[in-house]
């Protein structure tokens, strides 16, 4: 652990680090996806910060899955201080949301993405704080996999 990082009390988690980590793999598992075994070092090590803070996420209970009958797949973000966010199943067709941005535009794509997925829109995902913002475009992260 580097000198900066943030110290966080073990009774702050609501759930294991192995529960947490298994949540994250239900996601990868359902949608069949994961890390390209072709994958670069760098590339890696990106993913391994958005996969940390989702497993953080997890564990504080901020996020949490749940398999809903007519959304499917779901993702629940609990917002602090706001009602919690249903991001439901991603579909083929919610990739048409992403033609308008480049790949250069990747944060501008979360936020589209993450904006049709909770049927909020993007006004929505960029109102959120800071910390909530993270977690969200973590999540996001994931989705890119599948």
């Amino acid at each position: 652990m580097g000198k900066w990082t943030k110290k966080v009390e073990e009774k702050e988690y609501k759930i294991s680090e192995e529960n947490a980590e298994a949540a994250v793999r239900e996601f990868l598992d359902y949608f069949e996806t994961g890390l390209p075994s072709d994958t670069t070092e760098e590339t890696e090590q990106s993913a391994d910060m958005f996969f940390s803070r989702l497993v953080d996420a997890y564990r504080r209970g901020q996020l949490e899955n749940k398999m809903d009958e007519n959304l499917g797949f779901c993702v629940i973000q609990n917002i602090k201080g706001r009602e919690s966010v249903t991001y439901r199943e991603f579909k083929t067709k919610d990739r048409s949301i992403l033609e308008k941005y480049s790949d250069t535009q990747a944060e501008s794509r979360a936020i589209a993405l993450m904006g049709k997925l909770s049927g909020y829109g993007e006004d929505f995902i960029k109102s959120f704080s800071a910390p909530d913002f993270r977690v969200c475009m973590a999540l996001a992260a994931l989705y890119f996999l599948v």
